[in-house]
């Protein structure tokens, strides 16, 4: 029997990963929204402070997923290598499908013991969540676009 590892786990199933990476996207989108759409905050901001600010919350988000996508490779044993490229829109466009609904193999690799099988609420969950999140990600870009629009 493998030892468990300690720590972060090193492999995380399609529905974890799906309820995660939706939880990291409706945080951003509520941070994006409320910064842009308050009045207390962007009336003290400026053009620039509010694109440093956006990246600060872009670098979060990055940092916060990028442990959640080495796990999600390591459970479809994938190089983690390709986690590098989740760093760009375009190619998380194409990887967060197969991330989400790939199943990794059932058994132990030599990343770790195979992850707890996702059941039907944890689908059901991530599925509303990142549905929740797409909706949230178009709001909170719009509210960002008007708000630079609205700088001379």
């Amino acid at each position: 029997m493998t030892p468990k590892p300690r720590g972060w786990p090193r492999r995380i199933g399609a529905g974890s990963y799906l309820l995660a990476a939706s939880a990291i996207a409706i945080l951003w989108s509520i941070a994006v929204m409320a910064t842009c759409l308050w009045p207390a905050v962007i009336d003290r901001l400026d053009h620039d402070k509010l694109r440093w600010l956006v990246a600060a919350y872009d670098a979060t988000a990055l940092l916060a997923s990028y442990p959640l996508t080495t796990s999600r490779l390591r459970d479809l044993s994938l190089s983690t290598a390709w986690s590098r490229w989740a760093a760009f829109p375009l190619t998380m466009g194409v990887m967060l499908p197969m991330l989400c609904f790939w199943s990794g193999p059932r058994w132990d690799n030599g990343n770790g013991p195979a992850p707890e099988s996702s059941g039907l609420l944890k689908i059901v969950a991530g599925v509303v969540a990142s549905a929740i999140a797409m909706m949230l990600l178009n709001a909170a870009i719009r509210a960002y676009v008007q708000a630079q629009a609205a700088f001379p």
